[in-house]
């Protein structure tokens, strides 16, 4: 997914400043309500940027989270007792 050069801003930023605060409870969520949390996290964080910045924050959020699955955050893997690891977000 490709960003406008507004919404790399706003992803640019939340890396930058908010992403090391990012704190989500260690279970399952649905994409949906996943993307809501992280939706409000990143409207937040660049409010003080108006509202445009804040209205990009859906497309951002949704590429965000896309990367995070696709390099496997929210992946249950198996420890070397044999149990399962939950999924630690990074």
């Amino acid at each position: 997914m490709s960003l406008s050069d507004l919404e790399q801003h706003v992803l640019a930023d939340y890396l930058a400043v908010q992403a090391n605060d990012l704190n989500i409870a260690t279970r399952w969520y649905p994409y949906g309500k996943l993307a809501l949390i992280l939706k409000d996290k990143f409207s937040i964080a660049v409010r003080k940027f108006g509202i445009k910045a804040r209205g990009r924050a859906k497309p951002v959020v949704k590429a965000f989270l896309e990367h995070l699955i696709e390099k496997g955050v929210w992946a249950t893997k198996q420890n070397e007792f044999g149990g399962r690891d939950a999924p630690v977000p990074a």
